[in-house]
């Protein structure tokens, strides 16, 4: 791709643009130390490149043509993704202390929470100080709790991921604060939050970070009673369940798109065959069934069979000796079939961080090195081995010419 980036603009317009963020997002995606994560970012490269050289197939030389509004659409996800990729590589190769990640993690909770609890007496910081720059408008009820996130369903999304790390599993000396006394509040407020997604992922991670099997089920028998019948939205009868529906129709039109998606930034309720004006009137605020609310659906729709099995590898494939930030990566797992945390910038941002920190320690452990390096061992001990070898077979026609 690297060699469209340099072909002038006044030949082809933007597309130097797009080929050089895109030769960025490959050359960040090989820093990713694990392989099913590198790989998914090589499939959503090799589908930029498919899209953007079919928007230049203006004459018809190659069998495919890409409209400008699709690509469009799709140049925004590779944004989105490489400023990701800037984000996690810089933890992957920054010395930072986990410990001090952890703080500013567990002080912005704190102050999401502070913020959640005015909201929920009525009164709004956050809408207030917006207010001094633009003029807001209010769709969710005055009282919803939703920090600075702007939704609930992302409010709690925050809350339940940053549970974790108010867990310390050393011991606590006589002068430390103890983190462990917050989550109580954090509980009540996430159940405040009328959102089950929340209830149920917090639940999950909290239950494998406790560790014991009567209190893992008895958190999550809980969470599942509060889902079906405590919610204001029960999980039974959510809308969303149509949507998901329609999504896998979608997703099952042809071989081609089971297998490889629809491509990044596609919709399934959109019309490409329809004019550019009937597009991104459907694509606005007047049809909000165009999001999925699932992260894993939507992986699933755009990346298809591939895109998806190479996330489900990398999940399976997670560090799993640091407790604290595979319960936080297991609660964001969990939250992302029932919601999209991705598309936010500060929920994104956090499970872009606590990957980075998993696979920085992954990185640095002992026991993932000596298995990361165990080829190469046994490739020096076969060298040295051939080496002595050769050095007895000389001395011995050195032996027999004497």
């Amino acid at each position: 791709m690297l060699p469209f980036a340099f072909i002038s603009p006044g030949r082809f317009g933007s597309g130097h643009r797009d080929f050089f963020i895109l030769s960025a997002m490959v050359f960040l995606g090989s820093r990713i130390p694990d392989k099913y994560l590198r790989y998914f970012i090589y499939h959503i490269s090799l589908w930029m490149g498919f899209l953007f050289i079919g928007h230049l197939n203006f004459n018809r030389v190659l069998p495919w043509y890409i409209p400008q509004y699709i690509v469009a659409n799709a140049f925004y996800v590779q944004l989105w993704v490489v400023v990701g990729l800037i984000f996690y590589v810089g933890i992957i190769s920054s010395d930072i202390n986990k410990q001090t990640v952890f703080l500013i993690i567990r002080w912005l909770t704190i102050a999401q929470c502070v913020i959640g609890v005015f909201q929920l007496c009525g009164v709004d910081p956050a809408r207030a100080v917006v207010d001094i720059f633009i003029n807001t408008k209010v769709v969710l009820s005055a009282r919803t709790p939703t920090g600075t996130l702007g939704n609930n369903n992302f409010w709690a999304a925050w809350l339940a991921i940053s549970c974790p790390f108010f867990f310390d599993l050393k011991k606590y000396t006589k002068f430390k604060l103890r983190w462990v006394y917050f989550l109580p509040v954090i509980f009540c407020l996430i159940l405040l939050s009328n959102t089950s997604t929340a209830v149920i992922s917090c639940s999950i991670g909290m239950a494998f970070l406790i560790g014991k099997p009567w209190w893992a089920a008895g958190i999550f028998s809980v969470a599942l009673f509060y889902g079906f019948f405590i919610d204001s939205r029960p999980i039974h009868l959510s809308k969303r369940w149509s949507k998901w529906g329609e999504l896998l129709n979608h997703w099952r039109e042809s071989w081609k798109t089971i297998i490889f998606g629809h491509g990044p930034g596609s919709h399934w309720l959109i019309d490409y065959t329809a004019s550019p004006e009937e597009w991104s009137y459907k694509m606005g605020l007047k049809n909000e069934s165009n999001i999925p609310h699932s992260e894993w659906l939507s992986a699933l729709s755009q990346y298809g069979l591939i895109g998806f099995s190479l996330l489900v590898g990398y999940v399976v494939n997670f560090y799993k000796h640091d407790r604290i930030l595979f319960s936080a990566f297991i609660i964001s797992a969990v939250n992302a079939i029932g919601n999209h945390p991705i598309h936010l910038a500060p929920s994104a941002f956090l499970i872009i961080m606590i990957a980075a920190l998993a696979d920085r320690e992954k990185c640095n452990n002992p026991h993932h090195l000596n298995a990361k390096n165990k080829w190469n061992r046994l490739s020096k001990n076969r060298d040295m081995e051939l080496t002595k070898t050769i050095k007895r077979f000389v001395h011995r026609l050195n032996i027999v010419q004497r």
